[in-house]
């Protein structure tokens, strides 16, 4: 538009400039914003700025390209950005202070990266290259030195902060925003794992080789009885010189190890708090207790759960012992092999030789859509995997699930079979009365297996993933997401009707390139009739020779008396 004279007219542009503007538009939308690490060789170049306001890193790799003129020329391109805002602590830092930080920041945010290659690091402050080789520094300081120093790094470059732009905007893009607004705003950056434990100075406790520090070592990685085990072992009592932080944590250990006593190289656990038993039982570390609860159920004759955990709670204590005992009954060789459950629910796969030999289903609720639809039905044929899908105004019930398969069954094929969990909505009376005046046989998935109704559960999230792309094509491009029915955008209504005919028109390698409609209706498309008649391969000459003396002997019947022909030439 045309504002300087006040009207509205529309800019002409001639053709040079049209051809400008084509060309500007397809760089700016053609060019990538970031590239994919190459893991070639090349060295990888970290660039970093440091502010009072904030921290900028840019991680990036030179490329050889050729311009327009064909002539090769170096390029560097970003591979990946960092930034943060300082907290309060590292804001009060001295100017080669911050660069180191932002330096230390940069690093550890790449590392997953840059971990074992060759590093350039370009920075606008000369000062930080002799702080690299200054052996005289602070506790902290030193700790940020040996860290970085101890990576691959091949150069270190002065950047002029005239030319370091991308890292410097990152640094101060915190400049005029709101504390509460800016990530990394309560952290500080982390000089090494005494931070994170709240220890000051390098402390280490000999202890001789006896039944105590076997005992240590026993627990030393459980994440339950490590920290009561070194209290009871090594609390004083004398908390005097403990902050108020520490001495609150210090009173909530106390309080976790009371019912504990360590007695005869062992840690126990005083009956009647932590086991049923009014004996004190021997808590066991976590990576022993998945053995144990199975040798104590093959040993007790392969019961069941309960009686297995009455068993460990007799005489063992740990957190999560019903858990364990559960996954030793689920997991055991012989219960899977010879167990009772395997007679009555042989693990076989589902198949089935014609259409609606076996129909299954099941109910997903969506977020209330357009027109109030709130749930959907989904019936699902086993031989041809077609999906049937029908919204539902309010929560899945008897009636609602006859009325959908009336029309099913009036409308195309009344199924022999109908198989689904035992939700109230299909096991009920209604659903019952339907199968017995059809003559279906209705079939109820164990509570104990519900993955026998798996094709139901996998084609409600086929539904929703195609939904989803269908309502809004740029969200939904995770696999993760489609299992989420809640995330459904509300305009999925008026989307069901095209996702279930997109998905039953796929064509599926596994059901041999046809596609769900194609192995219900049997009708092939032209292309597909054209494949199936077409010719794969020529014959060869034994085929032809056998097929011709076929031919004469049926055609010999008939009084028609045919040449030999000569195929050897």
């Amino acid at each position: 538009m045309n504002t300087v004279s006040g009207t509205t007219s529309l800019v002409a542009l001639d053709e040079e400039a049209w051809q400008a503007f084509i060309k500007l538009k397809t760089i700016l939308t053609s060019d990538p914003v970031t590239c994919a690490p190459v893991y070639d060789g090349r060295s990888f170049t970290v660039t970093t700025d440091g502010s009072k306001f904030g921290f900028g890193a840019v991680l990036s790799q030179e490329w050889e390209e050729a311009d327009g003129a064909g002539i090769v020329r170096k390029v560097m391109y970003p591979v990946a950005f960092a930034s943060k805002r300082t907290s309060r602590t590292e804001e009060k830092y001295i100017p080669f202070l911050l660069e180191f930080a932002a330096l230390k920041f940069g690093m550890d945010e790449f590392d997953s990266i840059i971990h074992g290659q060759a590093i350039e690091l370009e920075t606008d402050c000369k000062a930080l290259a002799d702080l690299l080789n200054n052996d005289k520094l602070n506790s902290t300081h030193e700790r940020w030195r040996e860290l970085i120093i101890a990576r691959n790094i091949i150069a270190v470059r002065h950047k002029p902060g005239a030319e370091n732009k991308v890292a410097n905007g990152l640094s101060r893009m915190y400049e005029h925003r709101a504390d509460e607004e800016a990530p990394g705003r309560e952290k500080t950056v982390d000089p090494g794992w005494e931070t994170r434990q709240g220890i000051i100075n390098d402390v280490y406790h000999l202890i001789a080789d006896n039944p105590m520090a076997e005992l240590i070592r026993r627990f030393e990685k459980d994440p339950f009885f490590s920290d009561i085990l070194m209290h009871i072992l090594f609390d004083s009592g004398n908390h005097s010189k403990l902050t108020h932080d520490q001495l609150r944590a210090q009173r909530r250990l106390a309080h976790r190890a009371e019912g504990f006593v360590v007695e005869d190289g062992k840690l126990w656990a005083v009956g009647g708090r932590h086991s049923n038993s009014v004996h004190k039982v021997e808590c066991i570390p976590s990576s022993e207790t998945q053995e144990l609860a199975m040798s104590v159920h093959c040993a007790g004759g392969h019961f069941g759960r309960d009686a297995g955990v009455l068993a460990l709670q007799k005489a063992y204590y740990w957190p999560g012992l019903r858990r364990d005992m559960t996954n030793a009954v689920i997991t055991c060789p012989r219960c899977k092999n010879f167990g009772p459950r395997l007679m009555s629910a042989q693990l076989q796969p589902i198949t089935r030789a014609c259409p609606f030999d076996l129909l299954v289903g099941d109910y997903v609720s969506l977020p209330t859509g357009h027109g109030g639809f709130k749930c959907v039905l989904v019936l699902v044929d086993v031989y041809s995997r077609f999906i049937f899908a029908t919204p539902l105004c309010g929560p899945g019930t008897g009636k609602t699930t006859v009325n959908a398969l009336d029309r099913l069954s009036n409308g195309l094929l009344t199924p022999q079979l109908f198989m689904a969990d035992g939700g109230s909505h299909f096991d009920c009376a209604e659903v019952h009365d339907w199968a017995k005046s059809r003559n279906v046989q209705a079939l109820k998935t164990p509570p104990y297996a519900p993955w026998a109704n798996g094709l139901a559960e996998g084609s409600i999230k086929l539904v929703i993933g195609r939904l989803k792309r269908l309502c809004t094509p740029t969200v939904g491009e995770s696999p993760e997401e489609d299992a989420d029915a809640s995330t459904t955008p509300a305009a999925w209504p008026k989307h069901l009707s095209t996702a279930v005919s997109q998905l039953n028109d796929w064509a599926l390698s596994l059901l041999g390139g046809y596609s769900l409609r194609e192995l219900l209706t049997g009708q092939l498309k032209a292309e597909r009739r054209y494949q199936l008649s077409h010719p794969i391969t020529e014959p060869t000459l034994e085929e032809v020779v056998a097929r011709s003396a076929k031919n004469k002997r049926s055609l010999s019947t008939n009084g028609v008396e045919l040449r030999c022909i000569n195929y050897s030439t």
